[in-house]
């Protein structure tokens, strides 16, 4: 049960490999039983989305920093990513790890020089990364993690709170209903923060539109 605890935080199956090292033994075969695993995106194979959901609550009870606590697993997972040269992957590990600074400048400088479609996807899954978010209310977690950009010019800013925001309504602890809830409550300030980027991005002017009439 502890190795798959650990499992609930891979993106997909690919990467199971990285949590064991060759002291111990590799992967307990267990993590590997084909029920666990379904399609997801590309065809790669993800965990259950209810067991996952599930796993990582467990796991997020484990002391952070521990051996195999949550902050040393997915270092231990962006660093691969980032050896391995997965952009996408690297930035959803150092997200689930809350850090947000380094991924949003990230992204903003993919967003000021990078082709605006493959933005558009790689900011959407991105965001999907799960969060440490205690019992926080979402005002002290928004604050916490734009505090960073409050010298930031305004599309920095804007972008900083786009990242936040939309981490915290894909958050897979809450509840459907809270998460509906939660989507609700904020779904104005998302749809204002993809207009002002708008603004300030003509190369990605009308993707970042339809993307705020997605949040209408």
């Amino acid at each position: 049960q502890s190795a798959l605890e650990m499992c609930s935080a891979v993106r997909d199956h690919d990467h199971v490999g990285v949590l064991f090292g060759d002291r111990d033994g590799g992967p307990p075969a267990a993590v590997h039983r084909a029920e666990l695993w379904v399609p997801g995106r590309a065809g790669r194979l993800v965990l259950l989305p209810v067991l996952r959901r599930f796993l990582l609550r467990r796991f997020a009870g484990r002391p952070a920093d521990a051996p195999d606590g949550w902050n040393t697993i997915f270092s231990r997972l962006a660093e691969h990513a980032r050896d391995g040269e997965s952009e996408e992957s690297e930035l959803y590990y150092r997200l689930a790890l809350g850090e947000t600074e380094a991924v949003t400048r990230h992204l903003y400088e993919r967003l000021s020089r990078g082709d605006p479609a493959e933005w558009i996807e790689l900011h959407k899954h991105v965001t999907l990364a799960p969060g440490r978010f205690g019992d926080d209310p979402y005002s002290a977690v928004l604050a916490r993690h734009k505090k960073w950009a409050a010298g930031e010019d305004r599309p920095m800013r804007a972008l900083a709170d786009l990242v936040v925001r939309l981490w915290l309504a894909a958050d897979p602890f809450s509840e459907p209903k809270f998460r509906d809830d939660l989507e609700n409550a904020i779904r104005d300030a998302i749809r204002r923060d993809y207009e002002e980027l708008a603004d300030r991005f003509p190369a990605a002017e009308p993707l970042l539109r339809l993307e705020a009439a997605r949040w209408s």
